[in-house]
């Protein structure tokens, strides 16, 4: 028996929609964490090893209910937003700004050559505050293994 295959090229991106993430007071019941490797909220109370701290990427802060005060945090800074150290933190850095990459412009990549062109010295330690006021939001980040995504 013979059958043919046709093998395309990988995209070197991949999507994940609708991830909640709460405000700080609600790292425990909703989560404040994220990791892009696991694909799944990280709660606060779920428990913290070495190795799930790690794979934690993504860390949100709010400040109230309102959203006039947010940021998201390295997962190595999370002890300076109210938050308990993480075990096995490792660094991820942000974008500042939402100026270089609309949300359109955004949704129309289908490969990761944008990425792959993103110069590292864009990315900052310690991204600007934001509100609610403009959404969806464009934040741009790098994670400690070298994958930038948004």
């Amino acid at each position: 028996m013979e059958k043919s295959i046709t093998v395309k090229p990988g995209t070197g991106i991949y999507s994940v929609t609708d991830v909640s993430l709460g405000i700080n007071t609600a790292s425990s019941t909703i989560g404040s964490f994220y990791s892009t490797s696991l694909r799944k909220t990280i709660k606060s109370t779920d428990v913290l090893t070495p190795t799930l701290g790690a794979a934690i990427d993504i860390v949100f802060f709010g400040l109230d209910p309102t959203f006039a005060l947010n940021k998201f945090v390295s997962p190595t800074k999370v002890q300076e937003y109210t938050f308990d150290a993480i075990p096995g933190a490792r660094a991820t850095s942000w974008m500042s700004t939402q100026t270089l990459l609309s949300v359109d412009a955004f949704d129309a990549i289908n490969d990761d050559t944008f990425f792959k062109g993103l110069s590292n010295a864009a990315i900052v330690d310690d991204p600007l505050y934001f509100s609610n006021e403009k959404v969806p939001r464009v934040l741009l980040f790098l994670t400690a293994d070298g994958r930038k995504g948004r």
